[in-house]
């Protein structure tokens, strides 16, 4: 049985992959696994596409990991 919040949510990350790259994206493996691990913390995706923007202003983004540190640090939220 598929989960329609995680196709929703994987659907959207690939989308916004695609614009910022100008072609069509699928997520690899890896980045689904990363994609769905970050869903089931219950991560919002505007957190997930925040962290997109600033590591594509470093350069191009080749994997979600590029930005896994900046969107595992929204999932604790602030110290204390």
């Amino acid at each position: 049985m598929r989960d329609a919040g995680l196709v929703g949510y994987v659907d959207a990350i690939e989308r916004y992959l695609a614009r910022m790259r100008g072609t069509d994206h699928v997520l690899t493996p890896p980045d689904f696994a990363l994609a769905r691990s970050w869903f089931e913390a219950g991560i919002a995706l505007g957190n997930v596409l925040s962290a997109l923007d600033e590591a594509a202003a470093r350069g191009p983004i080749s994997s979600l990991s590029a930005c896994r540190k900046r969107v595992e640090g929204t999932a604790t939220g602030p110290p204390g």
